[in-house]
């Protein structure tokens, strides 16, 4: 009896080591286990960020052509922006210059309306005074003249100036024989012939007709 209680007690310890050792390996297992699943979670939550990370980098790209976009997009706006307000600019300026133009034109028209009308006054006070000039001189009595002389008279003169001068009051040859520098501007001015006068020496002609029809002294 006394022999049998070491080997029991040999026997006891050794199913205690045992089951530690068993237990030990069962709790090992258990451990690499959740060892194991706990990794493949992780390398699930990696995969998962390194796919989210790839997404995160093909939008980054995205964003950053877009952003790249819209500055070249701003730029072209910007130049086409500034090549509108130069041409605006440049059409103002036309714009501009083409109203000071028409200014310049209209004070023209203005001066030479006045003008004219300077010029119709100068020619109604000439053709007054050379009526009352007329008048105060004796005329050649008609017996006296080779025949009658009108304004057709004069060479160059046809209907068409004949109708012309009368609109203007000039009927008589010795209307155009009194007419000075003056005068000669004022008409000539008036007539769709300029230096017409001048030219065809109406003066001149008129003068020498009315002086061809001037009776001669009974003494010479």
């Amino acid at each position: 009896m006394p022999l049998c209680a070491p080997r029991f007690f040999l026997v006891v310890v050794l199913v205690f080591a045992i089951g530690l050792l068993a237990g030990g390996l069962i709790r090992g297992e258990r451990r690499e286990r959740r060892d194991a699943v706990r990794l493949y979670r992780q390398t699930e939550q990696l995969e998962a960020l390194e796919l989210e990370n790839n997404q995160l980098g093909r939008r980054l790209v995205e964003l950053q052509q877009r952003n790249k976009d819209a500055v070249d997009l701003t730029h072209r706006q910007k130049k086409q922006l500034e090549t509108m307000r130069s041409a605006m600019d440049e059409q103002i300026h036309r714009n501009r210059k083409a109203q000071r133009k028409i200014e310049q034109a209209n004070d023209m028209l203005s001066d030479a309306r006045h003008e004219r009308r300077t010029l119709q006054r100068q020619l109604k006070l000439l053709i007054q005074r050379t009526q009352q000039s007329r008048q105060h001189k004796p005329l050649p009595q008609p017996s006296d003249r080779k025949g009658p002389l009108s304004v057709r008279s004069i060479r160059g003169i046809g209907a068409r100036l004949a109708e012309q001068l009368r609109i203007q009051g000039i009927v008589e040859l010795e209307q155009i024989a009194a007419l000075d520098d003056d005068a000669i501007d004022a008409l000539d001015a008036q007539l769709k012939f300029p230096g017409r006068i001048r030219r065809d020496r109406w003066v001149e002609q008129a003068q020498a007709l009315l002086a061809e029809t001037t009776p001669t002294s009974k003494c010479a």
